[in-house]
């Protein structure tokens, strides 16, 4: 006898049941629990499937598989253990049938209830099981879905085909299945319209909510193909085109560059090449002037223009090609490409433009240099014109013999000269300004160049000479001239002296020579009369003895105006005749004077030797006894009376 596993007691038809009961109660429940598990595992791999890892996805469905398959053979066991009741029931019914007769009708009824509900319940187990299994069977194409859209995109053709063909293999699928999805959708939906009265609300609602999940995540997932698998075929399309457009890109780029390097290469070798030029020999240069020497250099700029000028062509449509390039999207030419090319193109740009302004202004500065080194010749040469001819006027106002009136007319014309070359001084200063510019402008061509050009250096050397060559020329001429000054001034002044020495000797002269009363007798006996003559020409002695003194130095001045051995001189035969004529009219006037003063010294001694006498006889006569008579003053008389008083 069986005993009720609720009570502990004989086995009853209440105990059956309730068991049963219990059972169905526990049985719908856990079915409830199993579908809402299956809904929510099934929609968290549909929301979060490109979270999850395909092997992670699997493994939930395969332990979801598992859970309801354990379910179901629970749901079996549990089935076949009420139908083992039931059939128990009815034996001990059959075996109670005549005492509880109204009590097996009744139970036959809740029977016959129970087994249409657990047709139902079938039924519902079925349709849910069929939804369940296309839920299931449906998270595989959209983890692969999910896993499709969430990868990177790529550039790889091939990369691209394999999802192509992962995405057709998961449509193929989902059209495989679209009769069994169909199929499962309208048992269901009959179902319910046939039984669904007879389910529980809850388990209606979720029925309708699981039906509602499939018929949505089919149509989700065929869509979701669909789509996937037109923007796939779209990218395909897009990316074979770009590779194409990038292997053009790359090839324009890398011959793009190469044109950029080449013109880069050849400004730098174009930079080095300017500043390195042929010597230059300025005596042997095939051009005649001397400012012919800046004429390489300047058509060695204006051939370099000319170059930099012939480039811009290539230049601009080197910068067409690679505005090209920098316009064309980042798929096709990456963003740090695009970047090394800007920089290159614009250090092109900057490096060609720079070249181009320098040598326009070398160019124009070379031209200034030219019209600077015409200028500066040309001013130097009428300087040098003036020069010489100042040099031959200096040479022939300092050499050769000349008098006292063509020493004053030279000085005169030194005078004019010495006036000149100070006037020409300012000359000199503009012509070594005018030197110096282009020594500057050289120098400032010199720089640029590095330093080196042989035709630079020889315009530097010319200049040079030349400004030296003025300048020593003028200093030269201007301390000749200051010599020849002073020369010509102290020689005229010598002169001048010596004429004033000879002309006041020559008026002393003139002056005692026609005084006639002193060097000639006058007959006068007075002794106080010839004591006074011989006392003025004692006096004219003494004169005469300094007058002799100034003779000299006449004489001696004479002597060194003719014997200087600096030119101008003085022509010697006018300077000795004067100092020798001035010389015999000394000598005779001074013969006069001394004759008579030999004279007038005898005259006085005679005239005190007969003063003595009369005043003897004069003082004897005042002693005698005079016995008057007539006497007559005769001089005889007087003879005879001092030769008596004797």
């Amino acid at each position: 006898m069986h005993m009720c596993c609720v009570c502990g007691g004989p086995l009853t038809p209440a105990c059956i049941v309730e068991t049963r009961q219990e059972l169905q109660s526990s049985l719908q429940t856990r079915s409830s629990e199993v579908s809402s598990l299956v809904s929510d595992i099934q929609l968290f791999i549909s929301e979060h499937a490109q979270d999850l890892a395909p092997e992670q996805s699997r493994q939930l469905l395969r332990q979801l598989q598992q859970l309801q398959t354990t379910f179901h053979r629970a749901s079996g066991r549990v089935q076949a253990w009420a139908d083992a009741l039931s059939a128990q029931r009815g034996r001990e019914e059959e075996r109670q049938r005549r005492e509880r007769l109204r009590e097996e009708e009744r139970k036959d009824r809740e029977w016959k209830s129970a087994r249409e509900r657990e047709v139902v319940q079938h039924q519902k187990s079925e349709c849910s099981q069929k939804l369940e299994d296309l839920n299931v069977w449906l998270a595989g194409p959209a983890g692969v879905l999910a896993s499709q859209r969430a990868g990177p995109e790529s550039g790889d053709v091939d990369a691209l085909q394999d999802r192509q063909k992962k995405l057709k293999d998961v449509q193929r699928d989902l059209q495989s299945k679209a009769e069994a999805v169909a199929q499962a959708i309208r048992s269901v939906e009959e179902f319910l319209a046939e039984k669904g009265e007879s389910l529980s609300p809850e388990e209606k609602k979720n029925l309708q909510m699981a039906l509602r999940r499939l018929k949505e995540q089919y149509t989700t997932l065929t869509d979701s193909a669909n789509t996937s698998l037109s923007e796939l075929d779209m990218a395909i399309s897009t990316t074979v085109q770009q590779n194409t457009q990038r292997a053009k890109a790359v090839k324009e780029l890398q011959e793009t560059q190469s044109q950029i390097d080449s013109l880069l290469n050849s400004l730098s070798s174009f930079n080095q090449a300017l500043g390195v030029g042929a010597p230059l020999d300025v005596q042997d240069s095939p051009f005649s002037q001397p400012e012919g020497a800046v004429v390489p250099h300047t058509e060695k700029l204006q051939l370099a223009l000319q170059r930099l000028q012939a480039q811009q062509a290539q230049l601009l449509q080197v910068t067409q090609s690679a505005r090209s390039l920098l316009d064309q999207p980042d798929s096709t030419v990456p963003p740090e490409e695009k970047q090394r090319l800007r920089f290159a193109l614009d250090q092109l740009q900057a490096q060609h433009q720079d070249q181009l302004q320098i040598c326009q202004e070398r160019l124009r500065k070379s031209e200034t240099l030219k019209d600077e080194l015409t200028k500066f010749l040309q001013e130097h040469r009428t300087l040098g014109s003036w020069l010489e001819q100042s040099e031959q006027e200096l040479r022939s106002l300092g050499e050769g013999e000349t008098d006292a009136q063509g020493l004053k007319n030279r000085q005169e014309e030194h005078r004019k000269l010495g006036e000149d070359v100070i006037c020409h001084k300012a000359d000199l200063r503009f012509v070594s300004i005018s030197g110096q510019k282009v020594l500057d402008s050289v120098q400032g061509a010199l720089e640029q160049v590095g330093g080196s050009d042989p035709s630079l250096e020889s315009i530097k050397q010319l200049v040079s000479d030349k400004l030296q060559d003025a300048n020593h020329r003028y200093t030269t001429l201007h301390t000749k001239s200051t010599e020849l000054g002073g020369r010509l001034s102290g020689l005229l002044e010598r002169y001048q002296q010596y004429q004033d020495e000879v002309v006041s000797l020559h008026s002393w002269l003139s002056t005692h020579e026609q005084n006639q009363s002193i060097t000639k007798s006058s007959g006068d006996t007075d002794p106080q009369n010839l004591q006074n003559a011989l006392r003025q020409v004692q006096l004219l002695q003494d004169k005469l003895a300094e007058r002799s003194v100034q003779l000299e130095k006449v004489k001696r001045a004479g002597r060194d105006l003719v014997s200087t051995d600096e030119s101008p001189s003085l022509k010697a035969i006018d300077i000795l005749c004067a100092a020798d004529g001035l010389e015999k009219r000394f000598g005779s006037l001074s013969a006069s004077i001394s004759e008579r003063a030999e004279q007038l010294q005898t005259a006085v001694a005679q005239s005190v030797s007969v003063q003595e006498g009369l005043k003897g006889l004069l003082s004897w006569l005042d002693k005698l006894v005079l016995n008057p008579r007539p006497v007559k003053p005769t001089a005889q008389a007087i003879q005879d009376a001092l030769t008596q008083n004797q």
